[in-house]
């Protein structure tokens, strides 16, 4: 192999070597935002994860589909949310992941409300520990 060649290898095979090292994170676990926010169509927070006292599973019996069910702290959060979105969507994320997007059709008054959407058994858990788990 001729010298010119075989300098090129070397400097190829050094570069792969350093980017690798450059990208590894041992033993790092990323850093997974689980806020929990309800959203206007503007992207304003109207409630977030401290806006809650708790969280539930249930299971809808006719459907055999399990619902999160939520409780706000403030008791006329919801009324004030439901009350001023009627006929418009609101948008639960769950860190970047849009969890649900009701559409408002009446208000709802007291504390507690469901959320059903396309999440998976692991993420609903997850929103769960949230929410039961804050300081």
């Amino acid at each position: 192999m001729n010298k010119p060649l075989y300098c090129l290898l070397i400097v190829i095979l050094f570069l792969f070597l350093l980017s690798a090292c450059a990208t590894t994170n041992k033993g790092v676990e990323p850093t997974k935002d689980e806020t929990i926010t309800i959203q206007n169509d503007e992207g304003d927070i109207l409630a977030s994860t401290s806006d809650f006292t708790k969280a539930k599973l249930e299971d809808l019996e006719q459907s055999n589909q399990s619902v999160i069910e939520l409780s706000f702290r403030e008791e006329g959060k919801l009324e004030e949310i439901t009350e001023s979105h009627t006929g418009k969507s609101i948008y639960l994320y769950f860190g970047e992941e849009l969890i649900s997007s009701p559409m408002i059709v009446s208000t709802i008054s007291g504390t507690d409300f469901v959320i059903k959407g396309d999440y998976t058994e692991e993420t609903a858990n997850q929103i769960i520990d949230s929410i039961n788990n804050q300081s």
